[in-house]
C-alpha cells in the first residue's frame, strides 16, 4: 500500500485478517512516520512504561531464581538441589503451556496481575523463613515458577498487541533490551546477593521486584482480548487499564 499497489493490500487484508479490515485506516497508518520518540507520547506513553516495567519485573525474578535453582535450593537445606530445580523448570513449563490454552479465554490481565501477587507471596514467605520446612520451601518454589512462567509466556503476545505498526518494531525491541538489563542484574547480582545479604533478604527483594509489576500492570495494562489490533494498538492517552 505504501507503494501504490492499494488493490493487492486489500486482497491480501481480505485474505489473511481475521477481522474486517478497513484499508484505507492502514493506509492513513501508513502515512504517519514512524518515531522512537511516539514510543512516549501521550497516546503510547501508558503502555510503553507497562510493557517494559511488567517484562522487566517477570525476567528478572525468574533470572535470579532459575539461573540459581540447585545453589538456592541447597542453600535451604534441600540437598544437592538437583531435584528440587528439576521441578521448578517442570513447573514453568506447565505454566507456559496453560497460558495458551487461557489467554483467550480468561484475557491478557488476568494472566499477569494475579501472578504478579502469587508470586510475590511465595518468594516473601521464602524470604521470612528461610530456615523453614523444606518442604514448604518447595512449595513456595514450585508454584513461583508456575506462575512465573504463565506471565512470561504472555511477554510474547502483550507488546505485539499495544503499538501501532510504524512503531512496534521499536516498541519491542525498547521493552526487550529493558527484560534484558533485568535478566543480566538477576543472573549476574544474585551470586553477590546470596554471599552477602543471604538467601531470605534476596527473596524479599525478588518479592518486591513483583510487588512492583503488579502495581504498574494494573494501573496500566489495557485488556486487549477480543479486540481487532487496530483498536488494541490504536493511541489512547487516557486508555484505562481494564478497557
Amino acid at each position: 500500500m505504501s507503494v501504490g499497489r492499494t488493490e493487492e493490500a486489500r486482497e491480501l487484508a481480505e485474505k489473511y485478517f481475521e477481522d474486517p479490515v478497513d484499508v484505507q485506516d492502514l493506509a492513513d497508518e501508513q502515512r504517519r512516520p514512524a518515531s522512537f520518540r511516539r514510543l512516549f507520547s501521550p497516546g503510547y506513553l501508558r503502555v510503553t512504561v507497562f510493557v517494559c516495567v511488567f517484562w522487566l519485573c517477570v525476567v528478572t525474578p525468574y533470572f535470579a531464581i532459575g539461573s540459581f535453582a540447585p545453589t538456592v535450593l541447597a542453600d535451604l537445606g534441600l540437598g544437592d538441589g538437583l531435584a528440587g530445580a528439576l521441578a521448578v523448570n517442570g513447573l514453568a513449563l506447565a505454566g507456559a503451556a496453560s497460558t495458551y490454552w487461557l489467554v483467550e479465554r480468561i484475557g491478557r490481565r488476568m494472566l499477569v496481575i494475579p501472578q504478579f501477587w502469587v508470586m510475590a507471596a511465595s518468594l516473601t514467605v521464602v524470604g521470612l523463613w528461610p530456615d523453614g520446612s523444606p518442604i514448604l520451601i518447595l512449595v513456595c518454589f514450585l508454584l513461583f515458577a508456575y506462575t512465573n512462567a504463565m506471565s512470561a509466556a504472555v511477554t510474547g503476545i502483550y507488546p505485539n498487541e499495544v503499538f501501532s505498526t510504524e512503531i512496534r518494531g521499536a516498541g519491542v525491541g525498547l521493552a526487550t533490551a529493558v527484560s534484558r538489563i533485568g535478566a543480566a542484574a538477576g543472573t549476574f547480582l544474585v551470586p553477590t546477593a546470596l554471599s552477602t545479604i543471604g538467601v531470605g533478604a534476596t527473596m524479599l527483594v525478588a518479592a518486591g521486584l513483583c510487588v512492583v509489576g503488579a502495581v504498574v500492570s494494573h494501573l496500566t495494562a489495557p485488556e486487549t482480548r477480543g479486540l481487532p489490533l487496530s483498536v488494541t494498538s490504536a493511541p489512547h492517552p487516557s486508555r484505562p487499564g481494564g478497557a
